[in-house]
C-alpha cells in the first residue's frame, strides 16, 4: 500500500475542479471532486497508481465527442520521468511532465526558466496516444507512428520517416541525428506502406482463396470417391451374393441327388422284401392247411416243400441298405471371419484419432535419444494402412525462446512413426508433432527434461508418513501406491476401505471411498495407478472388479465381476496404467493378468491354469507395471520370481528364484520401471528393495526387517514419482517412505 500524501503538491488545486462528462449543469454537484485530507492507493505492476489511471481516463472523457461516440480516445502519454501520465511538456527539453515532476522542474536551477506548456491550455499539440475503444484502463500505447509532430521536436511537423529508427521525424532531425540514417518523406513512407500493407493483404487473401479453392475441390473429391466406394462395395457384394446362389443352388441340387439316390436304393430293397414277404405268407398259408389233417404223409410232404423252397429262396438282407444322414456341413469358421470382414473401407489418416504414446511425450532423458511413437489411424479408428509418402510427419523440437532443442529423426513403421530426440538442455522442451500441417492430439508436448538417478547412494528416507488407524492421514494395512503427474502420493489403504491422497511431503490432502459394494465404495482395495489423464484407478480387490475416479473422488465407470472368464476377475491385486490409458491386471486366483483398454474392454490375456501334474508357471500373480518401451512386468508372488512379457502378453521371461541373495526373491509384491528401463521390486518377505538394470544384473539393494526409518516389515506397492524418488508402502508399520 502506498501513500500519496504529500506526493503531489497541487493536487490540491484539482479538488475543486470539475470534469464536464456530458451531464447536465445541475447534476454536475454530484461529481465534483470533494476536498480530501489524505488518499492512499494501490499501484500497478508498472508503478502507476489508480488515480493516475483514473485522471487519464477522465482527462481522455473530456476530450470525447460531445455525443458520447466510443472510439479512439486521445489522451496524453507517460510521464518521461515517472510512470504518471504527464500535463505538460518542457520546450526546451522536449520531456513530457506529470504533475509533481512539472513542480520540480520549475524549480530547479537548470531548467526554472524553461518553458512549460500545458496539454490542457494547447490540446492540439498533445503527442497523439490510444486508449483502446471500451476505455479499458493500462492499455494505452504511444502512437509515434501515425504522430503530425516530431519525436523530438514536438512543435515542427513530422516530414520525414526514419525507416531505420522507425520513427517521423522533421526537416532538422533528417539533417542532422538522422542523417546516416534511412530517411523518406513521409507522403512517400505512408504511400509504401500503404502499398505493402495492400500487397500483403492481397497476397493473403489470394492464399486464403487458393485454402479455400483447395477445400472445395477435396469436398468434390470426397464425394464422387464416395460414390465410387459405394459402387466398388455393391459390385463386390453383387459378385459375392452371385457366387453365394450358385453355390446354395449347387448344395442344394446335391442335397437332391442324395436323396434320390438313397431312397431308390431303398425303394428297390423295400419291393424284394415285400416279394419275400408274399412267398412268406404264401408258404405259411400251404402249411397251415394241414393242421387238422390225418394224412401224416401229406403233412410231411408238404413241410418238405416248404423247407425245399425256403433253401432255395433268395437271401434278401433286411437291414436298411441305406441310413439317414443327409446333412449340411458348415464351413469353416475362418470362412464367417473372412465374409464378416469381406473387404474394407480405407482413408487417409484423422488428425482427431493419431496419437502419440510413450513416457516421453511427458518426459525425456537429457544428452540422449528419447523414443515415441504416433500410432495412425484412419477416420473409423482402424491402423492406418496408407504409406508414409501420403502422410508426412514433421517434428520439431524446440525449448526456450523457441530455440532447436536438439536432433530428431522420424522413422516410418506400419501403422506408426517411430521418433527419436535428443534433448541438448536440461530446460523444459516442446515437441510439436504435425501432420499435413497441424498438430497431432495434444501437441506441442511439454516435455521434462531429466537426468538418471543414482540409487547406489539411497539407505535413509526422505519422508516417512502415516500411522495405524482409520483417521485421515492413518492407514490400515495399506497395499497400492501411485503418484500422479503432480507427484501427489495416492494410497490405497487396504483395510480402512479408501483411497487416500497425499501431497509430496507426506502432507494429507483428501480422501474418498467406504466400506461396499456400490459405485464408488470398496471392499479391501489393492493396486492403485494414475494415468495421463489424472484418472485413479483402483484394484477393488474383494469385489472382484476395477473402477475408475477422477483425482476429487468423482466415480466415473466400473468393469468386472468375479469369474474366470474373459474380462472377469477373482480377486484383482494390482493395476496399471501406460501412456495409451490401457490397463493392465494382475487377476491373481485365475493365475493370469488381463490387459483391457482405457474404457474397460477385454484385449488380451496370458496365465496358465493349475492343472494336476502340470507345473504351474504362473501362480498367484501380484505386482504388475509397464516398463518405458511398454513391456509388461509381473512379479509372481508363489514362485518367487519376476517375468516380463511383451505388449501383446506374450514371450515371457523370468527373473529370479526363491532365496535372500542378490536376484533372490521371497514373496515379490509391487514392481515398476524407471525411465532407463531399470526395475525396482518390493522383495516382501526378504524386508527390502531390489533394483535391476534392464538386462537383470542387480545394481543396488537396500532395507532390512525392523519399524526404524529405512527399516521394512513386508513392504508391498512401490511407485516413481515424477522426479524420480522411489515411494514405497511399508505395510505391516503401516506406512509410507520415499527414498
Amino acid at each position: 500500500m502506498a501513500s500519496c500524501n504529500g506526493a503531489h503538491p497541487s493536487i490540491s488545486s484539482m479538488n475543486n475542479s470539475s470534469f464536464n462528462l456530458g451531464i447536465p449543469a445541475e447534476q454536475d454537484e454530484r461529481f465534483r471532486l470533494r476536498p480530501v485530507d489524505s488518499i492512499s492507493v494501490r499501484q500497478d505492476r508498472a508503478g502507476r497508481s489508480g488515480l493516475d489511471s483514473i485522471n487519464e481516463l477522465l482527462h481522455a472523457m473530456n476530450h470525447s465527442t460531445e455525443d458520447g461516440a466510443r472510439g479512439p480516445v486521445l489522451v496524453p502519454p507517460g510521464c518521461d520521468k515517472c510512470p504518471a501520465s504527464s500535463i505538460s511538456q518542457c520546450w526546451q527539453c522536449g520531456l513530457n511532465l506529470c504533475i509533481t515532476c512539472t513542480s520540480d522542474h520549475t524549480r530547479l536551477f537548470l531548467t526554472e526558466s524553461h518553458s512549460i506548456v500545458r496539454f490542457r491550455d494547447t490540446p492540439g499539440h498533445c503527442p497523439q496516444a490510444y486508449i483502446s475503444p471500451d476505455l479499458t484502463l493500462g492499455r494505452v500505447s504511444n502512437g509515434h507512428s501515425s504522430s503530425k509532430v516530431c519525436v523530438k521536436h514536438r512543435r515542427q511537423p513530422a516530414q520525414y520517416q526514419c525507416n531505420t529508427c522507425q520513427v517521423p521525424i522533421c526537416r532538422q532531425c533528417s539533417l542532422f541525428e538522422h542523417a546516416a540514417h534511412s530517411v523518406v518523406l513521409r507522403s512517400e513512407w505512408v504511400r509504401d506502406k500503404r502499398q505493402s500493407l495492400l500487397d500483403n493483404m492481397s497476397a493473403r487473401m489470394e492464399a486464403v482463396q487458393r485454402s479455400l479453392d483447395s477445400i472445395d475441390n477435396v469436398q468434390r473429391c470426397l464425394l464422387i470417391k464416395k460414390q465410387e466406394t459405394a459402387n466398388a462395395v455393391e459390385c463386390e457384394i453383387q459378385k459375392v451374393m452371385k457366387m453365394l446362389e450358385e453355390r446354395r443352388e449347387e448344395l442344394m441340387s446335391q442335397a437332391n441327388d442324395v436323396y434320390t439316390l438313397k431312397i431308390s436304393s431303398l425303394e428297390d430293397q423295400k419291393d424284394k422284401i415285400l416279394s419275400l414277404k408274399q412267398s412268406l405268407i404264401r408258404m405259411y398259408d400251404f402249411l397251415f392247411q394241414f393242421d387238422n389233417s390225418d394224412h401224416i404223409f401229406d403233412v410231411i410232404s408238404a413241410m418238405y416243400n416248404v423247407a425245399d423252397e425256403l433253401k432255395n429262396m433268395k437271401d434278401v438282407p433286411l437291414v436298411p441298405c441305406e441310413d439317414e444322414i443327409l446333412k449340411f456341413a458348415r464351413p469353416d469358421p475362418e470362412f464367417y471371419r473372412s465374409v464378416a470382414q469381406l473387404g474394407s473401407v480405407r482413408s487417409s489418416v484423422d488428425l482427431k484419432r493419431t496419437v502419440a504414446v510413450g513416457r516421453c511425450k511427458v518426459r525425456a532423458r537429457y544428452s540422449r535419444f528419447n523414443n515415441l511413437c504416433v500410432r495412425l489411424y484412419d477416420h473409423l479408428g482402424n491402423p492406418c494402412q496408407i504409406s508414409p509418402a501420403r502422410e508426412t510427419l514433421s517434428v520439431q523440437l524446440l525449448y526456450s525462446n523457441d530455440m532447436r532443442g536438439g536432433p530428431v529423426t522420424v522413422e516410418w513403421s506400419p501403422g506408426m512413426y517411430i521418433i527419436r530426440y535428443k534433448p541438448i538442455s536440461k530446460s523444459i522442451h516442446y515437441l510439436h508433432i504435425k501432420l499435413r500441417g497441424q498438430h497431432i492430439t495434444d501437441s506441442p508436448f511439454i516435455i521434462k527434461i531429466t537426468t538418471p538417478r543414482e540409487y547406489r547412494n539411497i539407505h535413509e528416507p526422505l519422508v516417512v508418513f502415516g500411522s495405524e488407524g482409520g483417521a485421515n492421514g492413518q492407514l490400515c494395512r495399506p497395499w497400492g501406491v501411485c503418484c500422479d503427474l503432480d507427484g501427489n502420493i495416492i494410497v490405497a489403504d487396504r483395510s480402512n476401505n479408501r483411497i487416500q491422497i497425499f501431497q509430496p511431503d507426506g502432507t494429507f490432502f483428501h480422501q474418498f471411498g467406504k466400506q461396499g459394494s456400490e459405485p464408488g465404495q470398496f471392499d479391501r482395495p489393492a493396486g492403485v495407478a494414475s494415468d495421463l489423464k489424472r484418472r485413479i484407478v483402483v484394484a477393488d480387490k474383494d469385489n472382484h472388479r476395477i473402477q475408475v475416479f477422477r483425482l476429487n473422488g468423482e466415480f466415473l465407470f466400473t468393469f468386472g465381476e468375479r469369474g474366470n472368464n474373459d474380462g472377469q476377475f477373482n480377486y484383482p491385486w494390482d493395476v496399471d496404467v501406460n501412456t495409451e490409458g490401457r490397463i493392465i491386471v494382475s487377476d491373481t486366483r485365475n493365475h493370469r493378468v488381463q490387459l483391457f483398454s482405457a474404457t474397460g474392454q477385454f484385449l488380451c490375456k496370458f496365465g496358465y491354469e493349475d492343472l494336476a501334474g502340470v507345473l504351474k508357471h504362473f501362480d498367484s500373480p501380484r505386482g504388475v507395471c509397464f516398463s518405458h518401451v511398454g513391456m509388461v512386468l509381473v512379479t509372481d508372488f508363489n514362485n518367487h520370481c519376476l517375468i516380463t512379457l511383451s505388449p501383446q502378453l506374450t514371450e515371457p521371461r523370468y527373473l529370479g528364484k526363491e532365496g535372500s541373495g542378490p536376484k533372490d526373491f521371497a514373496r515379490p509384491q509391487g514392481v515398476c520401471v524407471d525411465d532407463d528401463g531399470r526395475i525396482i521390486v518390493a522383495d516382501s518377505r526378504n524386508n527390502r528393495i531390489q533394483i535391476f538394470e534392464p538386462n537383470g544384473l542387480c545394481i543396488h539393494q537396500f532395507g532390512t526387517i525392523g519399524n526404524a526409518p529405512g527399516q521394512f516389515d513386508r513392504p508391498s506397492g512401490i511407485c516413481l514419482s515424477p522426479d524420480g524418488k522411489i515411494v514405497v508402502v511399508d505395510f505391516t508399520n503401516n506406512r509410507v517412505q520415499v527414498f
